[in-house]
Formats: C-alpha cells, structure tokens, sequence
C-alpha cells in the first residue's frame, strides 16, 4: 500500500488535507482519504503523514500489504507502530505485521500548547471532560482547552442535517464553559469499513488521526476510556498511546471509573442534562431513542440516582418490560446496576434486571 504525500485545498470555509491511498493487491480499493478542518484551524494543520499512516495501518494489514509512506513521518510513531500492530495480531491472529517505509523520517521542531478532548456527548466523554475542567484538574496543563467532534464516524456523512444539530448544541454547551469546539469531517470510516471493523480495531485510530491532522498546535490529546477495556477494542490503554508523537501525547482516560460511577457524577452536573447523546442506534439530533442496548444501560442508572426526569435528551419513560428484555453488552453493566438498586431499595428495577441477566447470561461476559 502506498500513501501518497498529503494535499492542502480550501473548499469554502474549510480546509481538506487528502492523501491517495494505492491498494497494490487491489486497485478498485484504492481511495482518496481526507480530513476537513474550518479555516481558522489553518495554521493548526500539519503537512506530515502521520495521520494518514494511523488510519490505514489496519487496513493494510487486513489486506497483508506492507506500507510506503511518501511523506514524512515521527521517529517516535515509526517505533511504536510495530508495537502497535503486536497487540492488534495478539487479539486477532489472522491479521498481518506490515513493513514500512517512509520518504523521511523527522522530528518536528514545534512547540504545541492545546490541550484537546475527543467529545462525543456520551458518559465517557462527558466524564473526561468533567474530570479536566480548572476546578477538577490542579494541572494547568492539563485542563482541557479545546473539544473535538467529528462528522463520519458515530454521525455518517449523509447525516448533514442531524451533525448540525448536534454540533450546534454542543458549541453552545462548551462555550459556557470557555471551551471551543472543533468541528472536523473525515472520510474515514467510508475508506475503512470496507475491510475493517470499526468497534475491535479502528475507532481509536480514528480520534487519534483527527488529532494528529491538527498536531501543530495539539501537545495532549485525551481518548475516553469505557470502563471494559480489557478485551479486544479500537480503542485501549495499551495502544493508544503509542499512537503518540514527539509533540503529540495521547492519553487514554477514565479506564478504571465504572461507567455507573460516571454516569452517577454526571447526574449530578446539569450541564448534562440537555446534551447527554448516546444512541448511535437511531440519529436524531441531540434525542436518544430510549430503547437501545446503550440507552438503556445510561437510563437505568439515572433512574437510580432520581435524575432521569432532568434529561431532556431521554424524551420516553423508562419501562420496567424494557429492562427485562435488556439485551446488555457486559455482564459487568448489569451487575453493577443490579447492586445499585439492591443497595437503595429499588426492587423493581433489581428484579428486572434479574430477568434480563437470567434471559441473556450466554452473552458476552468480561473477565476482570
């Protein structure tokens, strides 16, 4: 596979970087990849190839191609890749170790200062967020400066309408809080999804190219941790970060925080209660559908802290016959739920999820 040098365009009031991807083994899948950033980003752009070695390395090595980069790219990067493509085999044995060359290979002498979120309006997200805020966080450095939300990935392309909303709420959100929110477009799921799945290997190098698209002015770059990172998953403490670069540190953030301790946090910062997006189920704007797996794992625990009725983003009742039939993702999610409602007297949601967990036990169960 060769990726070719990155492009710079103005398209309006936005900037795309593209680089074409050449699939040796099969040229029809060959594509132009791109990220579009708005324009007053510009000077944030970075013209190496490093995210464009993040994004397709996956792809290459589901295809068996080694990779030759025509750009430049980080000696730090170019080390940890083979790290990196270790832990992907480890999990999933019938992928391939790519080689990979490069044009150059270079530190950049920049000199960063943004501190940037992945935000996606979920618990995760909106925990980390949370956690990085001046009155949380004693670190300056390490306060969050900027969001970033990406049109492509939970929010297809075609959904122009819907990624407006969304964005829109949450730039009116983030700016009580002094937060800029970068609205970034990439192709990229359209380039990948073809040959690679995006929820075991790529969605963390998807947040992490966005970011390494802007690494001119991006020193820290943290990725919401789900609290069940030990399996296999795009997205993982022990990957992450070396996806890093000299100038660019990833951090994986909020692993050991159980996802009902985030949500019980939240619940208690009204900030969330208008913006808490979780379905990628059904997109429609900021509302979530209250019926699917994710929803449902959100609502109950809101329910339990007696806040559920403040979210305006949860517009259905949460049903007692919706619980029983719970189709949960982690058996560790339904443990926790059903402690939380023994502990504060909530039989009826206790012995719902009893139900779910005795109908759905042979689902996948996490082994702490």
């Amino acid at each position: 596979m060769i990726i070719h040098k990155p492009k710079i365009e103005r398209i309006e009031d936005r900037i795309r970087i593209s680089s074409f991807i050449e699939v040796e083994s099969d040229n029809n899948l060959s594509k132009t990849l791109w990220f579009e950033v708005p324009l007053m980003y510009e000077s944030w752009l970075s013209v190496n190839s490093n995210a464009f070695l993040i994004a397709t390395i996956s792809f290459a090595m589901c295809l068996r191609e080694n990779i030759n980069v025509e750009g430049t790219l980080s000696p730090r990067l170019v080390y940890n890749s083979n790290q990196y493509q270790s832990y992907l085999k480890y999990w999933l044995p019938h992928l391939y170790i790519s080689r990979i060359t490069c044009n150059s290979i270079k530190q950049e002498k920049i000199e960063p200062k943004a501190t940037v979120l992945t935000f996606s309006g979920g618990v995760d997200s909106f925990y980390t967020l949370y956690k990085h805020l001046a009155e949380n966080e004693t670190i300056p450095e390490y306060r969050i400066t900027h969001c970033l939300f990406t049109h492509g990935f939970d929010v297809n392309l075609r959904q122009e309408k819907d990624f407006t909303v969304i964005k829109n709420g949450y730039e009116k959100m983030l700016s009580n809080l002094n937060i800029p929110l970068i609205s970034i477009a990439s192709n990229f799921r359209e380039f990948n999804d073809r040959k690679v799945p995006w929820h075991e290997v790529t969605f963390g190098p998807a947040v992490i190219s966005t970011a390494l698209i802007l690494d001119k002015n991006i020193s820290k770059f943290l990725v919401a941790s789900h609290s069940i990172p030990i399996s296999p998953c795009g997205s993982h403490p022990l990957t992450d970060h070396l996806l890093s670069t000299e100038n660019l540190e990833v951090i994986h953030h909020g692993m050991t925080s159980s996802r009902l301790y985030k949500t019980k946090i939240l619940s208690n910062w009204p900030v969330t209660y208008d913006y808490l997006r979780v379905c990628w189920e059904k997109t429609n704007g900021l509302l979530n559908c209250c019926e699917c797996e994710k929803c449902l794992r959100t609502m109950i625990p809101l329910e339990l802290t007696g806040t559920l009725s403040k979210y305006s983003t949860f517009p259905k009742l949460l049903k007692i016959e919706n619980i029983k039939n719970w189709n949960y993702q982690y058996l560790l999610y339904a443990s926790d739920i059903l402690n939380e409602a023994d502990k504060i007297g909530r039989s009826d949601i206790s012995n719902a999820v009893k139900e779910a967990i005795k109908t759905h036990s042979s689902l996948k169960l996490c082994e702490l």
